[in-house]
């Protein structure tokens, strides 16, 4: 077993043991210039439950009073296979976010949603071979063209995608599969 794979079944039992699925991650706001949804910002406590932080930051986006508690059970993050799609889907429908599952987004598109008040949750590649990681974007800005992104809580994550502003180019090169995103908005 090599370190970073004892990290993180250390990460897991910490988080097994506090029972703290999340923690606050400050998010940097967009600047003038740039289209954003506020919301909270949060970092996943384990090693597996990307899904589930991404789309309680959209939740929590849309309504902020939902429980975050009730959220986790709906998505039922799997300690090796992560969140599927369908079941993050289904977990922010029952929640009450109008869920649109779109293939065609680009970053006008992005832009426009965020212009709306809706976060996108979608997924970036990770330096592990057919690993993808969720995240929430939310917001977009030109000049330069740059994209806002949430839930990068692994250090080499958050390298990979630069932080919460990203250089667009940046973040399309690690955006897997390119166009997906989960748009979110209020019922």
């Amino acid at each position: 077993m090599d370190l970073a794979q004892k990290l993180a079944d250390w990460v897991d039992e910490l988080t097994e043991l506090t029972g703290v699925k999340h923690v606050p991650d400050p998010l940097t706001p967009p600047r003038a210039g740039a289209v954003g949804v506020a919301m909270p910002g949060y970092r996943q406590t384990d090693s597996f439950s990307c899904g589930y932080v991404a789309g309680l930051m959209a939740l929590h986006a849309l309504y902020p009073r939902r429980s975050a508690a009730r959220f986790h059970s709906a998505v039922a993050p799997h300690p090796v296979t992560g969140t599927s799609t369908s079941r993050l889907v289904l977990a922010l429908r029952g929640a009450g976010v109008a869920v649109a599952w779109r293939n065609d987004l680009d970053f006008n598109r992005l832009e426009a949603a965020f212009g709306a008040g809706q976060p996108v949750v979608t997924t970036i590649a990770t330096a592990a071979p057919d690993t993808w990681h969720w995240v929430t974007l939310y917001g977009a800005g030109r000049d330069p063209r740059r994209v806002f992104v949430a839930g990068c809580g692994w250090p080499g994550l958050a390298r990979a995608t630069g932080g919460h502003e990203t250089n667009w180019s940046d973040f399309a090169r690690v955006w897997r599969p390119r166009g997906f995103g989960l748009v979110c908005r209020r019922r």
